[in-house]
């Protein structure tokens, strides 16, 4: 295996402190476009060594502490964001952000997300850890646009558990943008 080409002009900023690492994205072929198909997530620490994140699990076990709902939710959302999600590339979810013209990738019309029933994001703190509520597309869905809401649960010491995931709904192609990295 090569050594990736790591760019540390783009580090992905986390509040949760990581055991000393940065997490940067980079690849470990050539780029070309779309870019997005082409990066990965690296873990890098303070004497240079290098990790492979391929899931968001890889970036929990380097989490010291989840200390607020804030950062719960930020660290949930590094696998699912538009901005991010491409570093993971067997994520199955996107996040969305309900908009009146669609204009990025993760757009779904005011409209669409009324009529599939959507909730924006929320976490709370609830004993060891913190509770959260998200509604995200589907990207691997054989049904389509499905939106479903994920009931997940992060403890303070970044252990992850899926506590279910429920349909909502069915959105329209025409509204809603996603990914198209091929």
């Amino acid at each position: 295996m090569s050594e990736p080409f790591l760019m540390f002009d783009q580090v992905i900023q986390v509040s949760a402190p990581l055991s000393g690492y940065r997490l940067v994205p980079g690849t470990e072929d050539s780029l070309g476009l779309p870019v997005e198909a082409f990066l990965r997530l690296y873990a890098v620490d303070t004497s240079g060594n290098v990790k492979r994140m391929q899931a968001l699990l890889d970036v929990l076990a380097l989490v010291e502490e989840i200390r607020s709902e804030e950062e719960a939710l930020q660290l949930l959302r590094l696998e699912t964001a538009p901005e991010t999600h491409f570093l993971f590339p067997n994520s199955h979810y996107l996040d969305v952000r309900v908009c009146t013209t669609l204009e990025r990738i993760g757009d779904v019309t005011e409209r669409a997300a009324v009529a599939a029933g959507y909730l924006p994001p929320s976490c709370v703190a609830i004993g060891d850890g913190f509770d959260a509520s998200r509604d995200l597309v589907r990207l691997d869905s054989d049904e389509g646009r499905v939106l479903v809401r994920l009931s997940e649960h992060l403890s303070r010491a970044a252990s992850y558990r899926l506590i279910s995931e429920t349909l909502i709904g069915i959105i329209d192609p025409s509204e809603i943008m996603l990914p198209d990295y091929e």
